[in-house]
């Protein structure tokens, strides 16, 4: 039969079948084509894939890339921890730096300077509290304060860091952001860092880019370093 010899109810049921043949023909060629594509193209199209958010508005669909900039991230979490970075007086003498812990129970600082059962006082911006320190063989003291403070404390990581990931090592004044390039193991951990540290970072937590602790700066005989922030507790 030709085709100018159809009705019009024919014609478009003819159009309708050739699509739904034309479809299926497709799907079956794009999942051949996928199986056989090599390792790398596949985890390119995943990565792509994960790495992209879709807005979906009645009418049309937008497709945005997100990225976010380490440098960013780093900004970020100097800004949400610097607050946390407390000064620790012996009477009317500065000893060091400490940080805010345990939501503001406890300072955390780096012992070289403490002696255990001592009493010291802690400067929160205006305030000044009380606490008495516990010194820990492993290098670094916790003192407790007679007064929680309200001022935003930070977190102690419970997990190890990962060599190769960021950091920031906090005075309270300054910010001196770092990587981790390895880890030395033993009855203490220490991060190595590979920025050079000097006796002013003595009791400054190293942070990562979501604010928590994964590292303190005390001074190990001699040498200056990072005691894991697994080895606090």
């Amino acid at each position: 039969m030709e085709l100018k010899h159809l009705t019009n109810s024919q014609l478009i049921l003819l159009t309708l079948l050739v699509s739904f043949v034309t479809s299926i023909a497709t799907g079956i060629t794009t999942v051949a084509l996928l199986a056989q594509a090599p390792q790398s193209v596949s985890q390119t199209i995943n990565r792509v894939i994960q790495q992209t958010v879709e807005n979906v508005v009645p009418g049309t669909t937008e497709t945005k890339t997100i990225v976010i900039k380490e440098e960013d991230l780093i900004i970020d979490a100097i800004a949400n921890t610097q607050s946390a970075i407390v000064s620790v007086y012996d009477k009317e003498v500065l000893i060091e730096k400490g940080t805010l812990v345990s939501n503001g129970e406890k300072v955390l600082v780096g012992s070289a300077q403490f002696i255990d059962g001592n009493t010291y006082t802690v400067h929160i911006g205006e305030n000044k509290v009380e606490g008495k320190i516990t010194v820990s063989p492993k290098g670094y003291g916790m003192i407790t304060l007679t007064t929680p403070s309200n001022t935003k404390s930070l977190a102690i990581s419970s997990t190890p860091p990962r060599i190769g990931q960021s950091g920031i090592v906090l005075d309270g004044t300054s910010a001196f952001p770092g990587k981790v390039t390895g880890i030395e193991k033993g009855e203490r951990n220490f991060l190595i860092w590979n920025t050079a540290l000097s006796q002013t970072h003595i009791g400054s937590p190293v942070v990562n880019t979501d604010g928590t602790i994964i590292g303190l700066v005390i001074k190990n005989g001699e040498q200056i370093e990072i005691l894991q922030a697994q080895d606090i507790n």
